[in-house]
């Protein structure tokens, strides 16, 4: 069950016409820029807000970027599997990446981010591309691992994913790479 503590945090918002979710100030945690419209209710005072995620657990955060070539350039519809470890145990994410743009829809920075607990290791990404020249019923080719052992993931890392199977610490272009 939920409990609606929205007013107590003070995010008891009326109307909100689009809300953004992004990390503001690059510490690893999402922060929520929304706005207030007067579009359906004249009396609604129009406003944006900013929450900035203050929680100060010890979690971190790894943003992987896509740099698809034969495939779309951002890997739009590609699919991420995160394989971590911790205490001696596997545990698997899997993300897809969709973005949303537009002038009212909600609206995304790029990256796929995951939240990771303190004390699990990055262990590797499996990305499965988008795209596929001819039918093929087995996936060769589609499939890419990166292997992330030897990361220094002390904190907040970004990583960009090259289709070619190199990856980049921050977020690069695989052009030269």
């Amino acid at each position: 069950s939920f409990e609606n503590v929205a007013r107590e945090a003070g995010i008891d918002l009326v109307n909100p016409l689009s809300s953004v979710i992004l990390d503001v100030n690059k510490d690893g945690r999402m922060d929520i820029l929304t706005a207030q419209s007067d579009l359906r209710d004249s009396r609604i005072k129009r406003r944006l807000y900013l929450f900035v995620n203050q929680d100060k657990n010890e979690n971190r955060s790894v943003r992987f970027y896509l740099r698809g070539k034969k495939s779309n350039s951002p890997g739009l519809n590609a699919t991420l599997e995160l394989k971590l470890k911790k205490d001696g145990k596997v545990f698997r994410r899997i993300q897809q990446v969709a973005y949303s743009y537009g002038g009212l829809s909600p609206q995304n920075e790029e990256g796929i981010l995951y939240g990771v607990e303190s004390g699990a290791e990055l262990e590797s990404v499996k990305v499965v591309w988008p795209y596929s020249n001819t039918l093929n019923a087995n996936r060769a080719g589609l499939e890419k691992f990166y292997s992330l052992k030897d990361i220094n993931f002390e904190k907040n890392v970004e990583v960009t994913l090259c289709e070619g199977g190199q990856f980049l610490i921050g977020r690069r272009s695989c052009s030269s790479h």
